[in-house]
């Protein structure tokens, strides 16, 4: 079955937030496609909300939500997220703070007023929540953040959000993939240099040295 589009997934993750009765200062978008809505860098095509309130999780939970229901038969339900299957797409609700003190910018999207993380958010939530099984995407992610965004490193470092060991360790894993990537999986709206993309963020892991890429 062909992909629905981002947006069309965004609004039926509104519809179940607004059946939940949850309103815009109670979620915020972000996670790839958020960040592809800013730079449009590369497709994404699920879609993430995320709440600081765990106590509305479960309102969300197609198991007392009709239209969380209607939408998706096949669902995963844990203590921190939802994730509602729609074909090869998904909408991930998940429970988590506000990392950087960044406050969400409001943004129109099909005429609806919604909040979208920073992309300094987005990136940070990244690389600390998973850093051990960071992907390819996620790299280009950070780099695309930091070009638009000089003082990224300054922000993640400053909020103690970097485990520099277990990134550097996946770092590694991820260069000896480089090799065998094939660029037109990652489904990039725009020509990267790959091997650039690799070093900058690797400078960026270096205390000492990530500065002079941002001048």
């Amino acid at each position: 079955m062909k992909e629905k589009d981002w947006t069309y997934l965004l609004n039926l993750a509104i519809d179940v937030l607004e059946e939940a009765n949850l309103n815009i200062n109670d979620w915020t978008f972000g996670g790839g496609t958020a960040l592809m809505f800013y730079f449009h860098h590369r497709k994404s095509k699920d879609v993430d909300i995320f709440l600081e309130n765990s106590q509305l999780l479960t309102r969300l939970s197609p198991r007392l939500n009709e239209k969380a229901e209607e939408i998706s038969k096949e669902y995963v339900e844990q203590a921190n997220f939802i994730k509602l299957k729609l074909n090869n797409q998904e909408i991930d609700f998940i429970v988590a703070p506000n990392l950087t003190g960044l406050k969400p910018k409001k943004v129109k999207i099909n005429s609806k007023e919604i909040f979208i993380e920073q992309p300094e958010e987005i990136v940070a939530k990244k690389l600390f929540y998973r850093p051990e099984s960071l992907k390819i995407r996620d790299i280009i992610d950070t780099v695309e953040v930091f070009k638009n965004s000089p003082n990224l490193m300054d922000i993640l470092k400053k909020n103690k959000l970097l485990n520099e060991e277990i990134i550097k360790k996946r770092f590694e894993y991820l260069k000896k993939k480089e090799k065998d990537l094939n660029l037109s999986d990652l489904q990039l709206e725009k020509p990267i240099n790959i091997k650039e993309v690799f070093d900058i963020f690797e400078s960026l892991l270096n205390k000492d040295s990530y500065q002079k890429h941002s001048n």
